[in-house]
């Protein structure tokens, strides 16, 4: 058995490099004959890095032979998961390159290609998931309490309160984008309010900004809320920790979470921007964490009901889509939870639902703040109409012209279509006719159903999985005119504000740093978080995954087909959620056995 397990493993990590330098795109060769072609395509086929592939091919071997060893039989689900992150992956991998998934089965030659990295990938990934689920836990013998044990929550925060901070400082004022400008004028009244951007945020942009330059200039208008948001942060997230180090999450695991908080620049990069994204992602976080107390103890305590009931109201005002992660969230917890508990989560459900109605629906008519615009919620079937009128604009007759032109402004605005980004056709919308808009969009799929799936998952795709890099928050050397007028300048023109954009560059190139930066990357943690706790007969433990869920279907509802603002408050969730739910003392969940 041993020899024959030795052989697989060997054929095993043979055939996972061979896949692992497929180049992924069309495949050309010449036309003399088909077997020639096919010998043309194949050499193409291939990037190589001789050294590379050896090592690759000598961890794999062992990797696969520890895998072997140790399999029991073949688990169905765990294949189902492995199947759909590698279609997930190949299918975004085409979308990032050509903007279209034709190329993966455009002819038999990328059927066949196809076929074998789908094969190649999703060995890889299920004996990767499997090795996960077959793992021993190691019990930790109980060691004296360190300082960092006894003091992990101050400790946390200073370390990454300094970390952050480098950033603040060294690109001070800090960066700023065009939304944040827009948001700076309603404070300033210099544009109508608006729910587009949540008022909340507004308000504290706007304080911070004319507390800074009251005091002293704009630029410390901008740096008062990079600091205040730095703050808010450091404390949010130590806080968290020190809840997983109660609920068993060891030191040497929170240390590495500590590790990844402050190096990986991405929370750095967002401490430096004057920007709403980033305080949400805290209050998400908070919230979360709040979530994981009362699943944990099982009771909702005093404490822990304000926790919950604060963070919940700080999710929905600083973020218009807020309300889809707590809503549902707070509905789960109250169904899972034991009778006499149930009170009290209906309480926070029913502070969350009225202060939203009240404030959202009552108040901001009566105070003059505009509603969001409809176009937001509807981008993705704007681009789904665009796309078709791009690719068949010979099949829509007069009525459908009639139409489009009316909702449009003119038909012709379908054509800035743009795969990776909403804006360019729905800044155009109007909803002059949205039922006959609706009646247009439906007959439409109806004729050419594969275009509106090829649209949704080209805007999609840099959630779907781990293939393209972005981190936004870009470290900003040239301001906008509208910073100029307020008196901002740039004072640090130094070694190390030129190191930040270095180090903001670099962590998008650097292999493995890379790779943290893709947004994709933490959908499909997510993904193996869920699996696992259904594996472990753990299924209640999903209610704590809904925030993260959630924010992802937000990505995909996104006007960006990749960007990390979006997908920050899935990055923090899923780091919170590795810590706890891969922890060394699992059990069976008795509700689910």
């Amino acid at each position: 058995m041993g020899k024959r397990n030795r052989i697989l493993a060997l054929l095993a990590a043979f055939f996972t490099v061979t896949v692992f330098s497929l180049r992924l795109e069309l495949y050309q060769g010449i036309d003399e004959n088909k077997l020639l072609t096919i010998f043309n395509k194949l050499y193409n086929s291939f990037s190589s890095n001789a050294l590379l592939e050896v090592v690759a091919i000598i961890g794999l071997f062992f990797f696969y032979d520890k895998w072997l060893k140790k399999e029991k039989g073949f688990d169905i689900l765990t294949a189902i998961i492995s199947f759909a992150l590698s279609f997930s992956f190949i299918l975004a991998t085409f979308y990032s390159k050509y903007n279209a998934s034709d190329y993966m089965w455009g002819n038999i030659f990328q059927v066949g290609m196809t076929v074998v990295t789908l094969l190649g990938f999703s060995l890889f990934i299920y004996a990767l998931l499997r090795m996960i689920l077959l793992r021993e836990s190691k019990e930790i013998p109980k060691q004296k309490d360190s300082f960092l044990e006894k003091h992990i929550f101050i400790v946390s925060a200073v370390v990454i309160f300094t970390f952050w901070m480098i950033w603040v400082i060294g690109n001070y004022p800090g960066s700023i984008n065009p939304d944040s400008i827009l948001q700076l004028k309603y404070f300033r009244g210099e544009e109508p309010w608006s729910n587009w951007h949540p008022p909340l945020s507004s308000i504290l942009m706007g304080v911070c900004f004319s507390v800074g330059n009251k005091i002293k200039d704009a630029n410390f208008g901008f740096f008062l809320y990079c600091l205040f948001q730095t703050i808010t942060g450091s404390l949010i997230f130590a806080f968290a920790l020190k809840k997983l180090k109660d609920f068993g999450v060891s030191v040497r695991t929170l240390i590495l979470a500590l590790l990844y908080i402050c190096l990986v620049p991405i929370f750095g990069c967002y401490a430096q921007w004057f920007e709403k994204d980033f305080l949400y992602t805290q209050v998400v976080v908070l919230f979360l964490t709040f979530l994981l107390c009362i699943y944990t103890k099982k009771t909702c305590e005093k404490k822990d009901l304000c926790g919950l009931i604060l963070s919940a109201l700080f999710c929905i005002f600083l973020r218009n889509n807020g309300i889809y992660a707590v809503i549902p969230s707070l509905i789960a917890l109250l169904i899972w939870i034991k009778k006499e508990e149930k009170k009290h989560v209906a309480i926070a459900l029913i502070t969350a639902l009225a202060s939203f109605v009240l404030i959202v629906k009552v108040m901001f008519p009566i105070i003059g703040v505009s509603a969001t615009s409809v176009s937001e919620s509807l981008g993705v079937m704007f681009q789904q109409t665009a796309r078709y009128a791009v690719e068949y604009p010979d099949e829509i007759d007069d009525y459908e012209k009639e139409v489009l032109d009316k909702n449009f402004q003119g038909m012709e605005h379908l054509y800035n279509y743009d795969p990776r980004i909403n804006d360019p056709v729905k800044i155009y919308y109007n909803h002059s006719d949205f039922k006959g808009y609706l009646k247009v969009w439906f007959h439409q799929f109806t004729k050419h159903p594969g275009v509106y799936f090829e649209s949704f998952f080209n805007g999609t795709y840099g959630y779907l999985a781990p293939v393209e890099n972005d981190i936004g928050a870009w470290v900003q050397r040239e301001y906008f005119d509208y910073q100029i007028e307020l008196g901002a300048f740039h004072p640090t023109d130094n070694m190390v504000n030129k190191s930040l954009v270095w180090a903001w560059n670099l962590s998008q190139k650097l292999p493995i740093l890379r790779f943290l930066t893709m947004p994709g990357l933490y959908t499909w943690i997510t993904i193996v978080c869920a699996w696992y706790v259904l594996k472990r007969k753990q299924a209640s433990k999903l209610i704590l995954m809904i925030p993260a869920f959630i924010n992802i279907l937000v990505c995909m509802a996104s006007p960006l087909a990749l960007a990390m603002r979006y997908a920050l408050p899935t990055l923090a969730c899923s780091l919170i959620l590795l810590l706890y739910i891969f922890k060394n003392d699992e059990g069976k969940d008795a509700y689910f056995n």
